[in-house]
C-alpha cells in the first residue's frame, strides 16, 4: 500500500504538469535559463539514485557546474556547504544562484526521499518529501517535486532581487530629489529661483489696444485768455517690447533691461469750432495724427527668490500730437529725457505680476507750441502707472496697463506770436495687450 501511494502521487505530478497552459514550462525554462546551479550529494541509501533524478529536473531549469567543482571551491575557501555561511560564501565565488541538497531518511518501504533547494545566501527556500527512489512510478515523482522546489526557488529569488532593484531605484530617486532640492536651496541662497522666471523674459513681444485722452491748455499773457484743446477717449494701438536679456546668469547682472513702447492713434479727428460774430459758429475739421514711443534701458534687481523686483531705468522718447492748420491749437512734439523707478512683484506665481512705475521727464522742444507761443521756459512732466500682468508655462504672455502723464509747459517769449505765459498737458491710458514671451 505504501508503494501504491507514492506511485499514485508521481501520477497526479506528473498531470498537473502535463495541464499546465502551452508554453509555461518551456517559459519557465527560458527564465531560469541564466541561472546556474548545483546539485549536491545526496546521503543515505540509495541517495545516487535519487540525485539523478534531480539532476534531470534541473538540467531543465538551470545551467549547472559540476558537484566536484562546487566542493573543491569549498575545500579551497575552508567552507562548510552544510551551513548558510559557507554555501553563501561558495555560491558568491562561482556565481550559483540555487544549491540543491538531499538524503535518503528511513528504511525499507517508510523511506523517504528529501530534497533542499537553497539561494544564493544560503538560505534554506524550498523542501519537499517524495517516495524513496525505487521503481518508475516514484522516480518520476522525485523528479517531479525536485522541478517544483527549483522553480519555486528561483520565483522567490526574482522576487527578492526585483525588491532590492526597487529599493535600488528608490534610492536613486531619492538622491535625485535630494540633489535637486539641494540644488534649489543653493540657487535661492544666491538669490535665484526657477519660481520666477517668469518675472525675468529673455524676451517679450506684446500687441494691445488702449483707450487715451488728452487735455492740453496755453495761457496767454492777456488776462484770462488761454487756448485748449480736450480730446475724448480715443483708440491707440500698442507695441511693447522688453527683455532681461542676461537673464541665464545666476549673479545679480540677470536684472539688466531694456525695454520699448509704441503707441498709434487710430482713427483719430478733431473738429475746430469758429464763432462767426453774430451768433452762430463754424466747425472746421482738423486732421490730426498722435503717436509716441519710450525706449529705455536699466536695471531691476531680483530678490525674494526672483518673485520681487525693484530697480532704475533711463530713457529717450517722444511724445507727438500732430494738427493740422487751425485757429485754436497748435501741434506739440515732446522729445525727451526720461529717468524713472520701477517695482514689480508676484500674486500668483507667473499668472499675476503687479508692477508700479513712475518716473520725471525732460523735454528738449515743444514743437510748433514753442514756436507760436515761446519756447524762454523749460518743460517738465511726470508719470505714474500700475500695470497686471501674467504668462502661462507655454508662453502665452496677457496683462492690462494703466497710466497719468502730465507735462508742465514752460512757454513765453516777446518774439512770440501769440505770447504765452505756461500750460499744461496731460493723458490718462487704459488698455490690454497679448502676446508670447520666453
Amino acid at each position: 500500500m505504501h508503494a501504491l501511494r507514492w506511485t499514485l502521487l508521481g501520477l497526479v505530478g506528473w498531470w498537473t504538469l502535463a495541464a499546465l497552459p502551452s508554453g509555461t514550462i518551456g517559459g519557465a525554462e527560458r527564465a531560469f535559463a541564466q541561472r546556474t546551479g548545483v546539485v549536491l550529494r545526496f546521503t543515505g541509501r540509495q541517495g545516487s539514485v535519487a540525485r539523478r533524478e534531480v539532476v534531470r529536473a534541473a538540467q531543465e531549469r538551470l545551467e549547472l557546474i559540476p558537484r566536484a567543482e562546487v566542493e573543491a571551491t569549498a575545500r579551497d575557501l575552508g567552507a562548510d556547504l552544510d551551513t548558510e555561511e559557507g554555501r553563501a560564501l561558495v555560491a558568491d565565488e562561482l556565481g550559483l544562484s540555487v544549491l540543491v541538497s538531499g538524503a535518503i531518511r528511513g528504511r525499507g518501504r517508510e523511506a523517504v526521499t528529501v530534497i533542499r533547494v537553497y539561494d544564493d545566501e544560503g538560505k534554506l527556500r524550498s523542501e519537499r518529501e517524495a517516495p524513496r527512489p525505487v521503481g518508475r512510478g516514484n522516480r518520476s515523482t522525485i523528479f517531479s517535486y525536485a522541478g517544483e522546489a527549483i522553480d519555486e526557488t528561483v520565483f522567490a529569488i526574482q522576487e527578492r532581487e526585483a525588491a532590492e532593484e526597487e529599493e535600488r531605484l528608490q534610492a536613486e530617486m531619492d538622491a535625485r530629489r535630494a540633489a535637486a532640492e539641494a540644488e534649489e536651496a543653493e540657487r535661492e541662497d544666491e538669490g535665484g529661483s526657477t519660481d520666477g522666471v517668469g518675472a525675468l523674459p529673455i524676451f517679450s513681444f506684446t500687441l494691445g489696444v488702449q483707450g487715451r485722452t488728452r487735455d492740453a491748455r496755453v495761457d496767454l499773457t492777456d488776462p484770462g485768455a488761454a487756448r485748449t484743446y480736450e480730446a475724448g477717449l480715443y483708440p491707440e494701438l500698442t507695441i511693447h517690447l522688453e527683455s532681461f536679456f542676461l537673464r541665464g546668469r545666476d549673479d545679480a547682472l540677470r536684472g539688466l533691461y531694456a525695454e520699448l513702447d509704441f503707441a498709434y492713434a487710430l482713427g483719430l479727428a478733431s473738429d475746430e469750432v469758429i464763432e462767426d460774430g453774430m451768433g452762430g459758429s463754424v466747425t472746421n475739421g482738423v486732421d490730426t495724427t498722435a503717436w509716441r514711443f519710450l525706449a529705455q534701458v536699466g536695471y531691476q534687481y531680483p530678490f525674494a527668490r526672483d518673485r520681487a523686483l525693484i530697480g532704475a531705468l533711463l530713457g529717450f522718447g517722444i511724445d507727438t500730437f500732430d494738427l493740422s492748420t487751425n485757429e485754436t491749437f497748435f501741434a506739440s512734439s515732446y522729445p525727451q529725457l526720461r529717468v524713472g523707478l520701477v517695482a514689480q512683484m508676484q500674486i500668483l506665481q507667473r499668472l499675476l505680476w503687479v508692477r508700479l512705475d513712475g518716473g520725471f521727464r525732460l523735454v528738449f522742444d515743444e514743437g510748433d507750441l514753442a514756436s507760436q507761443h515761446g519756447g524762454d521756459g523749460s518743460t517738465t512732466g511726470y508719470d505714474i502707472g500700475v500695470g497686471l500682468r501674467g504668462r502661462l508655462d507655454v508662453g502665452f504672455t496677457y496683462g492690462a496697463r494703466f497710466g497719468f502723464t502730465r507735462y508742465s509747459l514752460g512757454l513765453g517769449g516777446s518774439d512770440a506770436p501769440l505770447e504765452g505765459t505756461g500750460g499744461s498737458d496731460r493723458s490718462f491710458t487704459l488698455g490690454l495687450d497679448a502676446g508670447w514671451s520666453f
